[in-house]
């Protein structure tokens, strides 16, 4: 289908773990063989990899349909995404919207950071929780375990977003749980929800979501064709947001998303 064609199919799509993962994340030896760089690290060396699969997938998308990252990726992060997308974008679990021509859109901005303004104080004292926590655990909680992890404060438009925290071994997710399970017991964090996934816990402002900006967006792109049939790929629990806005909805075999419909759907699991 051409580029122009007014009825090109809208596909919103997160990135890593949907389009490509660590390599760690590709067990199979003749997979890795094959793979692409999907994603370079802050030295611009490869850091995420595309399986061939997912490689053909991202071909496809691009040649059949406007193709609109959704991502937590800041927009530094995203600009290290071995795939040329050529449309919108949206970044930093949904804090930005990037116009085709890779700047900021304004009025999505302006509604980001009057929502944010409130949250500024909180954010603050969250981090300084978060910091008195991973300096000294124990003297926090004698349960805490001491494996070391860190925190980091996301920032777009030059203010905070969201916090992010990690450990530094992948092998310590329990402890990074038990961190996360602290903060919420310690922490008054009405207006904010958290999202667990993999070896990373973020605690977002309730106004930072993929879903309000893809709904923002696609009611711009709709107003111009309504009848553009519009799809949604993701991984995680945070990416359900935005995908209930599409009208068909795809996920990885190995996903967040998947394991939690075979939790509940019977006869789902594999």
């Amino acid at each position: 289908m051409p580029h122009d064609h007014p009825m090109r199919p809208i596909l919103f799509t997160d990135l890593d773990d949907t389009l490509f993962q660590t390599m760690r994340k590709i067990p199979d030896p003749a997979e890795q063989a094959k793979a692409q760089p999907g994603a370079l690290d802050r030295e611009l060396a490869p850091r995420s990899f595309m399986m061939a699969r997912q490689a053909n997938l991202v071909q496809w998308m691009l040649a059949q349909a406007e193709t609109i990252p959704v991502t937590a990726r800041g927009t530094e992060e995203l600009a290290r995404v071995c795939i040329p997308f050529d449309s919108y974008a949206v970044t930093t679990h949904g804090a930005v919207i990037l116009t085709p021509q890779g700047v900021a859109d304004a009025e999505w901005q302006r509604h980001i950071t009057t929502a944010l303004l409130p949250y500024q104080p909180r954010l603050a004292a969250l981090a300084q929780h978060l910091n008195t926590m991973l300096a000294d655990p124990q003297a926090c909680d004698a349960a805490l375990p001491v494996e070391p992890g860190w925190c980091r404060m996301n920032e777009e438009y030059g203010i905070p977003i969201y916090l992010v925290m990690k450990v530094r071994n992948s092998e310590h997710l329990e402890a990074l749980n038990r961190y996360a399970d602290w903060v919420e017991s310690t922490f008054d964090l009405s207006g904010f929800y958290v999202h667990r996934n993999g070896n990373n816990v973020a605690w977002l402002p309730d106004c930072i979501d993929k879903g309000h900006a893809v709904r923002f967006l696609l009611a711009r792109l709709r107003a111009a064709a309504p009848d553009r049939p519009v799809l949604g790929f993701g991984d995680s629990l945070t990416d359900f947001s935005f995908m209930q806005q599409c009208d068909f909805l795809a996920l990885p075999q190995r996903s967040q998303l998947l394991a939690a419909l075979q939790a509940v759907l019977p006869g789902a699991s594999a």
